[in-house]
């Protein structure tokens, strides 16, 4: 007979859900405590702002005890600094009339900015403000259409791009041009050449940008999409995948 469990204590029995003595699934649970630890450390650390670059949820439908905990660890962080906080290809929409996983955060009271378009915020914060350029998961608004039905997957693929590209410079083109206001690239987006694992990289075949294409007036590049922390100077400037807040899976078993 195996042990019962400690009372919160995590455990992985090959692959099945394991409960602590709440009933809760102890893996989730994890989860939620990273989330927190991460915006306390914030707070602790005095961050003036706090960007959520994508997946807050692994799927489209969170659960009741999903949005609870994200409200309120999302409110915490709140009661400090302005949020940001992008849609996901995890929760994309996937007809019309349905919402994003993030859309019903928006009505969170305090200065939460839930993005699932690309837009361009100034943000008010304790020293003045400053400018976020913000590109959710492109793969709602460039899904392809009838124009790409003639195309190799590839073609399609490198279409994509380019027009990504373009969103990439139509946000640099509707900042502020004031060289004193800072200004922040975040966006939900896979880059050609980060580290996807120790061993991987992303291939040009993907949708996504190289490197070089998020140059622009930018103060810092916030990323999401690929789980591994990694950070990449772009003509002086860090672009940072902050990187899983725990791991996801087995493909991240090995990930520090």
């Amino acid at each position: 007979q195996p042990k019962a469990p400690e009372p919160h204590k995590p455990m992985s029995v090959g692959g099945r859900i394991v409960r602590g003595a709440d009933g809760l699934n102890v893996r989730w649970m994890d989860r939620v405590a990273c989330l927190n630890r991460a915006v306390e450390g914030a707070i602790d650390a005095g961050c003036h702002l706090a960007i959520d670059t994508g997946d807050l949820f692994d799927h489209a439908r969170p659960t009741p005890a999903e949005y609870v905990a994200a409200q309120e660890a999302l409110a915490r962080c709140c009661d400090y600094m302005p949020t940001i906080l992008l849609s996901s290809n995890h929760g994309r929409a996937e007809a019309a009339g349905e919402h994003d996983d993030v859309e019903p955060l928006a009505g969170l009271a305090g200065p939460l900015y839930v993005v699932t378009r690309p837009t361009v915020l100034t943000v008010p914060i304790k020293n003045g403000h400053i400018q976020v350029a913000c590109l959710p998961s492109p793969r709602r608004h460039l899904t392809p259409g009838e124009d790409f039905e003639p195309m190799s997957k590839e073609a399609t693929n490198a279409e994509i791009s380019r027009r990504l590209k373009m969103v990439v410079h139509w946000l640099a083109a509707q900042c502020d041009p004031d060289p004193a206001i800072p200004k922040i690239l975040a966006a939900h987006l896979l880059i050609h050449g980060a580290k996807i694992s120790d061993t991987q990289e992303a291939t040009q075949e993907s949708i996504g940008l190289g490197w070089d294409d998020l140059a622009g007036p930018w103060s810092y590049i916030a990323l999401g999409d690929v789980h591994k922390h990694q950070t990449r100077m772009v003509n002086g400037v860090p672009a940072c995948y902050a990187g899983s807040l725990d791991r996801i899976d087995f493909g991240e078993e090995r990930d520090k």
